[in-house]
């Protein structure tokens, strides 16, 4: 009598759409701090009012992701709103991003969203 062994593939349709997931989570996360500092940005290049409370919300919100860019740079004399440490911040995420992106899809052995799997009807 013969026997077969069945080989299960170990990339199984849970784990695949819960790396897919993650991967769009990550996309998510990181979207959103890139708007908000290229929020900021303009804020800045354009001089808002830092008393009025959306503003000043956003400045408190970004100020932890930019601090450490500060001073890398420094501010050219007459350029008060155009903060590079902002643009230096946003730069990186976005860096982050597709590291994170990268390492993602290079684990589950995807190249982009359209290998995704088909949701279920």
């Amino acid at each position: 009598m013969t026997t077969t062994t069945r080989t299960t593939d170990p990339a199984t349709p849970a784990t695949t759409a819960s790396l897919w997931t993650t991967s769009r989570l990550v996309a998510l996360v990181f979207s959103v701090l890139e708007t908000l500092l290229l929020v900021r940005f303009t804020f800045k290049l354009f001089g808002a009012n830092t008393a009025q409370g959306f503003v000043a919300a956003i400045y408190g919100i970004t100020e932890p992701l930019v601090a450490p860019f500060r001073g890398i740079f420094a501010q050219p004399d007459g350029t008060l709103g155009f903060e590079i440490a902002a643009l230096l911040s946003i730069v990186f995420f976005m860096l982050v991003a597709a590291l994170i992106l990268g390492l993602v899809r290079a684990y589950t052995g995807r190249q982009g969203e359209h290998d995704a799997p088909a949701p279920a009807a």
